[in-house]
């Protein structure tokens, strides 16, 4: 039987002896302090499933500007490659001053126009941009027995007996969080990009934006965002409606925040955190711009909750990255992407990103963003309910102790 009850995604091909978890109690004593551990401990659950992808969007460049690069500047900076057909398309964080441009690529080749571009001193960085896809994936909730992940006691799943203890220690995080008496005084919130999950689920915390209520194409919160009730649209940049929603995305937010000891479906990680979808998924596949547009939107709201001290923005405290690609090509540190999720580190945002389910050594042949060697990214791997690393999905990704 599958981890997730199946109303959380009917297209789920994870089953419980497949989906094991890479955090352990204590590891995480040793690299964070115990509320960090009780936010990884929820968040570690869920990226089992990872979506892959490995194609360059054709004629699509992702470029970080100058800051004065704006106005009159950043026309003549379009109109020197005009021969090029370079136009801009889209404004994807206006903060940081990333855009997503078009050229010909006809006319010029990819590789020598980036060359040309990351020597302008009008721009901090040039990139391709990427194409994401889908990959296929106690208490008193009925389903409960069979998380082994988040209590193993050597219960049998689909024929394999368990290792006692061989979870990611659940019960002890919700006994610590009981503990920690600030915990319940703030919505705290994580954010999951994905597809657009069923908002209305009955076993999900959904995040509302209360503010956004009427949707009727007004800021009253003033963040900058138009009717974000439900999250954001990160592919059209746009807020998020409860129409076409795809069942990885609610597969996902279900297995984080499904709602504990309420008699339904499976338990959550957490009794407290709430969801907030952002969806860069239209379907199967994506191109990695919607990315940069969702980090955006997650740190213009938690910064804003950390420059007015709690009193507006949001307290997103990490983010779900069920996604990657498998790129040698691209670059450690310097692109969009990795400067995104420093900014995050530096708000204070915990980035979970999956290790892939190629089976691959992701330090040789690398995985973004699980790859990226920044200090709040945490990469997760894939173990069995007997605590070995799942064949096929980790069996050479990482080093697990």
């Amino acid at each position: 039987m599958a981890i997730g009850d199946r109303r959380y995604g009917e297209k789920s091909e994870i089953s419980a002896t497949e989906c094991g978890f890479l955090n352990r109690t204590q590891l995480m004593e040793e690299k964070m302090n115990k509320t960090k551990m009780y936010i990884v401990c929820i968040l570690l659950t869920i990226l089992y499933v990872n979506l892959i992808g490995t194609n360059i969007r054709k004629g699509n460049l992702i470029i970080k500007l100058k800051e004065n690069t704006r106005g009159e500047t950043l026309d003549s900076f379009v109109n020197s490659f005009s021969h090029f057909d370079f136009v801009e398309r889209r404004m994807l964080s206006n903060r940081y001053n990333i855009r997503l441009f078009s050229y010909n690529y006809e006319i010029v080749d990819g590789d020598h126009f980036l060359s040309i571009l990351n020597q302008d001193y009008r721009i901090d960085f040039a990139e391709y941009d990427y194409y994401y896809s889908l990959q296929e994936y106690g208490q008193n909730d009925p389903d409960f027995n069979n998380q082994w992940a988040l209590k193993n006691i050597a219960q049998e799943i689909e024929g394999q007996i368990g290792v006692q203890g061989a979870d990611i220690s659940a019960k002890q995080a919700w006994d610590l969080v009981q503990s920690i008496e600030s915990y319940s005084h703030r919505e705290v919130v994580i954010a999951v990009i994905d597809s657009t999950p069923f908002l209305y689920h009955e076993d999900i915390n959904f995040w509302r934006n209360e503010a956004e209520i009427n949707m009727d194409g007004t800021d009253p919160d003033g963040n900058g965002f138009l009717d974000d009730y439900y999250g954001w649209n990160a592919c059209d940049d746009i807020a998020l409606t409860n129409d076409n929603f795809g069942e990885h995305g609610t597969h996902v937010a279900g297995i984080s925040g499904a709602i504990t000891n309420n008699n339904i479906g499976i338990s959550g990680l957490s009794n407290n955190i709430k969801i907030m979808p952002i969806i860069a998924f239209p379907d199967d596949y994506s191109e990695g711009y919607g990315f940069i547009t969702a980090y955006n939107y997650i740190l213009e709201n938690r910064i804003r909750y950390n420059e007015s001290n709690g009193s507006e923005g949001i307290y997103i405290v990490a983010v779900n990255m069920s996604y990657g690609k498998y790129e040698s090509a691209i670059p450690l540190s310097r692109n969009a992407e990795y400067f995104m999720i420093q900014e995050m580190k530096d708000a204070g945002i915990i980035a979970i990103a999956g290790a892939g389910n190629g089976g691959r050594n992701i330090d040789e042949d690398r995985f973004f963003p699980a790859s990226y060697k920044i200090a709040n990214i945490i990469s997760v791997a894939s173990t069995t309910n007997q605590d070995v690393k799942t064949p096929d999905y980790t069996k050479h990704t990482a080093t697990i102790k």
